[in-house]
Parts: structure tokens; C-alpha cells; sequence
């Protein structure tokens, strides 16, 4: 009998463990995305001065001022347009003075465009490298230092940043489901530019445009259909704020839009690329693993040419038209967490156990066999 308990105990250590399911996986990833929401976003006095323009222009929202134009410390501007000071007044309106400040209140607004850019994330992740890979991109871009100093913060670039990932994933989603995608795609850029203004437009507009204009493989009829539809809805986004802004103040109007053609006057090239080499890590050495594993056929890949090309002309409209503020930085950190998403896998599995000819219809059944 001693011998059969120790025999059994030896075939239980030599037995593989059943992996974690799926399902699981992604509860603690959710788990882990609700925790790192919550950490920072509120218990704090604003943070000065990141916050402080957020702060007041709520503060005009909340005692009756219009809300086409924002205003900071009593003087209208359009640095920023309005969306993402409606929906932190939206919250602090809730919320405040009942269960909380009114600026803890207002930033709550903040953990709601976020986790909204998680999901975002992750849904690029699975659907350009297959199952599993979006908890893989979604971590890589949560674990992103420059994410943590800045998603927390009462700030318009929060929701712009929940915008370009939208925009991203219905990009990539174009090819296969154009009808979906381009709402996706309109609604991104509309969303982006209601909170940050041209330059982010310009981005993403620059990037649906030129893919098809360098890049073969999408210049097919579902992903010209699903840009043409998105480009007619992000119009649409734009002259819901712009057409008020015109009857309300077209002096103004007429002044920010010409101030649009001096963004492309500064230069801070260098800022922005040595920026990520600290504030995108790990992101930024997983994308470069992944460039180098994918190396011998890296622009024929689709994926690869959406990635790189957006965070291509990212960079250089960023350089351009941006000032040296690192929470301007914040929409590189997609296209590095994407592409870090493709080959995580083979660092874990080892380059010599990678297959790259495991296709289903063209389409990448796991992140470590193919890319589509």
C-alpha cells in the first residue's frame, strides 16, 4: 500500500497540469485592466499643470457655459475641442458633490475612455495575429511606462487616444469586414478630432489614404468601400461641433482653421522618437523583435504595412505640427503594442519552434503559426 501512494504521488508530478482556459485567461486580464484603471484615478487633488485647463473648462460646463467653445479660466479657446470636457461633465454631473469631488468625479470620465481603449487594443491584437494575441497586445500596452504617467490624467488626449485606436482597429478589420469597419473607422477619426483637434485628423486621415496609394494588398473594393463610408461619417462627427461653432463664433472658427496650416511649422523631429525610448518600453523592444522575426517578408505583410506606416506618419505629423508635450505620444504606443502582440510567442516559445505555413483561409490561426 505505501508503495501505491508513492507511486501515484510520482505519476501526479510527471501528469501535465491542464493549461488555464481561455475563458479564464481573459477574466484575469479583465481583473488586471479594472485594477490598473482604478489605481490613480481618483482620491488626489488635480496634478498641476496637466490638469488644470481640464478642470476649469469642466467647471464652465457645470455653471451653464456653452458648450461649443471651452473655455480656461474664463477665456473661450480651441486648443482642444469639446468632447472630452462634455463627457468629464457628463460624469462629474453624476457623481459630484454627492459621492464624490467634482474633480475626482469629472476624471472618472478618464477610466471610461480608457478601458474603452483596452478593448479597442485588443480586439486589434486578435484580429491581425488570431486567437489569443489580443490579452498579449492588450498587456503589452498596458504595461507601457509612458501609458501609466498619462492615462490617469484629467485630459483630453485620454478620449483622442480612445479615437486613434478605433480608427486602428477598423482599419484593420477593412479588408475582411468593410461594413463594420467603417463606422469604426468614421467614428475613431471623428472622436480623435472632437478631442484633439487637426493634427489628429490629419494622422489618421493621411493613414487610410496612403495605404492604398503605397500598399497593393489594399487597394481591394471592401477596403476602399469601408474608407470612403468612414471618411463620410467622421465628416459627419466634425460638422456636428463645426457647424454650431459656426453659427455660435465664425470669427473664431475661421482663425483656428487657418491656424491649422501653421502645424506643420515646428520641429521637434528628434523629441518624439527619443521620447519612446523609455516611454513605450517593453513595447518598443517587442516591436522591434517582431520586426526582426518577421524580417525576410515584413512589408509584404498587411499587418505590418497598417503598423508601420501609422506609426510612420505619426511621427513625422507629431514632429511637425506638435509640441514637446509626452502626453502627445500617447497614440504611438498602438501600433508598437500591435506589432509586439505578433511574436510574442516565439520569444516564449523559442525561434526554432515558430512555424509560419499553419494557415486557415488566409488567416492567421494563432500568433505563432501565419499572417495573413
Amino acid at each position: 500500500m505505501p508503495f501505491e501512494v508513492e507511486h501515484d504521488w510520482q505519476a501526479s508530478l510527471s501528469t501535465p497540469k491542464p493549461s488555464i482556459g481561455e475563458r479564464a485567461k481573459t477574466r484575469l486580464l479583465l481583473l488586471l485592466c479594472f485594477l490598473w484603471l482604478s489605481l490613480g484615478l481618483i482620491g488626489h487633488h488635480p496634478w498641476k499643470p496637466a490638469e488644470a485647463q481640464a478642470v476649469s473648462a469642466v467647471l464652465h460646463l457645470l455653471e451653464g457655459g456653452s458648450w461649443v467653445i471651452p473655455s480656461v479660466a474664463g477665456n473661450p479657446t480651441l486648443e482642444n475641442p469639446p468632447l472630452y470636457y462634455l463627457s468629464a461633465a457628463a460624469s462629474a454631473t453624476l457623481l459630484s458633490p454627492w459621492l464624490l469631488p467634482m474633480h475626482d468625479a469629472a476624471r472618472l470620465a478618464t477610466g471610461v475612455w480608457m478601458a474603452l481603449t483596452l478593448l479597442l487594443v485588443g480586439m486589434t491584437g486578435r484580429e491581425m495575429w488570431g486567437m489569443g494575441a489580443g490579452r498579449q497586445t492588450t498587456f503589452i500596452f498596458l504595461g507601457s511606462i509612458g501609458l501609466f504617467f498619462s492615462a490617469h490624467l484629467l485630459h483630453p488626449e485620454v478620449a483622442a487616444l480612445t479615437g486613434y485606436a478605433m480608427a486602428f482597429y477598423g482599419l484593420a478589420l477593412a479588408r475582411r469586414r468593410p461594413w463594420r469597419a467603417a463606422p469604426l473607422i468614421g467614428s475613431g477619426m471623428g472622436i480623435a478630432f472632437l478631442s484633439s483637434g487637426l493634427l489628429a485628423a490629419g494622422i489618421l486621415v493621411s493613414t487610410a489614404l496612403l495605404l492604398p496609394l503605397l500598399f497593393v494588398n489594399w487597394r481591394g473594393k471592401a477596403y476602399l468601400t469601408s474608407m470612403s463610408l468612414g471618411l463620410l461619417i467622421a465628416i459627419a462627427w466634425g460638422l456636428a461641433w463645426l457647424i454650431p461653432l459656426w453659427q455660435h463664433a465664425p470669427e473664431m472658427l475661421a482663425s483656428w482653421l487657418r491656424s491649422g496650416t501653421h502645424l506643420l511649422d515646428n520641429d521637434s523631429l528628434l523629441y518624439f522618437p527619443n521620447l519612446l525610448l523609455w516611454f513605450a518600453w517593453p513595447a518598443l523592444p517587442l516591436a522591434a523583435w517582431s520586426l526582426w522575426y518577421f524580417r525576410k517578408h515584413l512589408l509584404q505583410r498587411p499587418q505590418f504595412q497598417l503598423a508601420l506606416l501609422f506609426l510612420s506618419v505619426t511621427l513625422l505629423l507629431l514632429g511637425l505640427g506638435a509640441n514637446g508635450r509626452d502626453i502627445l505620444a500617447l497614440p504611438l504606443l498602438l501600433p508598437l503594442a500591435v506589432m509586439g502582440g505578433a511574436a510574442v510567442e516565439e520569444l516564449r516559445r523559442g525561434t526554432a519552434s515558430a512555424s509560419g505555413s499553419n494557415c486557415e483561409n488566409g488567416m492567421a490561426v494563432s500568433p505563432s503559426s501565419c499572417i495573413r
